[in-house]
């Protein structure tokens, strides 16, 4: 169950991820709205809090946005999205390997730091 304090956090976050991604797509609020089929301050009223979308709008949404539900919480780097693709490829066959790798790894770090 969700508490207020983490209510209150994940909605910041989809507000502010929105807001992100649009511009990012060079869309303003007015335009959006009206693209989604809503009336001009739809946008403005999400990314304010005033009001938040229903799943199904929501779902709209991250399709207008050019995002999956999942790369819309999946706010990594390049880098690290990239690491993280080519471990989910390999992950079933490899999974014994890679767990040895990542093990070395931390007694690496643990030893450079004494």
């Amino acid at each position: 169950m969700i508490d207020n304090k983490n209510y209150e956090k994940e909605s910041a976050f989809t507000r502010s991820r929105i807001t992100e991604l649009r511009k990012k797509n060079n869309v303003s609020e007015l335009k959006m709205s009206l693209d989604l089929g809503h009336s001009k301050g739809y946008v403005h009223n999400i990314v304010t809090g005033k009001a938040l979308p229903s799943m199904l709008e929501f779902f709209r949404i991250c399709d207008y946005l050019g995002v999956s539900i999942k790369d819309f919480y999946d706010t990594y780097d390049a880098e690290t999205s990239q690491l993280l693709h080519g471990v989910n490829e390999i992950f079933d066959e490899h999974i014994d390997e890679l767990m040895c790798i990542l093990e070395g790894l931390k007694e690496s770090r643990k030893t450079a730091k004494n």
